[in-house]
């Protein structure tokens, strides 16, 4: 990634050039504001604090949370605690932004709030961030997808990539995950989550 050899670099190598948001927002977030949240990626790497505080405005514009940065991060909603979780890793400026299932503990509302943000980053900064889970029937199934040692998996990604970039004409970051889920075509608030609607 971005020229580097993962399994061989150390992870201080890639932490100022890749930002990584979790599933759980809640596992990253740890100071007393919304603020300290977010400058302390900055402050990290010794930032000027005049360029860290840019950053943040910057950052909470983005992810729409401008409004609550004397707030405690515990007393967001799940979808806020997300979108927090981005700001964190957007104010470090990372050439790539990885996702791990983001909406996945979040409400339909959380999840829009989510993909808007996504959206904007698209827009206003250049950046295409796809996450996308494929799902299966049984854990059987995984393996199927995945192929041996990852190839099924980095052979769809790989021409799913280049699909994208075709259509978007711009950089895509795409990450994909393979999940079990029994019956989960036939559940229709399930297939509403991902987006499929009845005609």
């Amino acid at each position: 990634m971005l020229g580097h050899c993962t399994t061989e670099c150390a992870v201080s190598d890639l932490a100022d050039k890749i930002g990584m948001v979790l599933e759980d927002p809640e596992a990253q977030l740890f100071t007393t504001t919304v603020r300290n949240e977010v400058a302390f990626g900055a402050e990290n790497l010794q930032v000027d604090p005049d360029e860290i505080i840019r950053r943040i405005n910057w950052a909470l514009d983005i992810v729409g949370l401008s409004e609550y940065i004397d707030r405690e991060p515990t007393a967001l909603s799940g979808g806020q605690k997300q979108r927090l979780a981005i700001a964190t890793n957007l104010v470090m400026l990372p050439s790539v932004l990885v996702l791990d299932e983001p909406t996945s503990q979040l409400d339909p509302v959380g999840t829009r709030d989510v993909f808007n943000v996504i959206r904007e980053l698209k827009e206003k900064e250049d950046m295409i961030i796809i996450e996308a889970t494929l799902y299966v029937e049984r854990e059987s199934q995984k393996g199927i997808v995945i192929g041996a040692k990852g190839t099924m998996l980095k052979e769809i990604g790989s021409l799913a990539r280049t699909d994208l970039e075709k259509l978007l004409g711009s950089k895509v970051y795409l990450t994909l995950w393979v999940k079990a889920r029994k019956d989960w075509r036939d559940s229709e608030g399930f297939l509403k989550q991902l987006g499929y609607r009845k005609e």
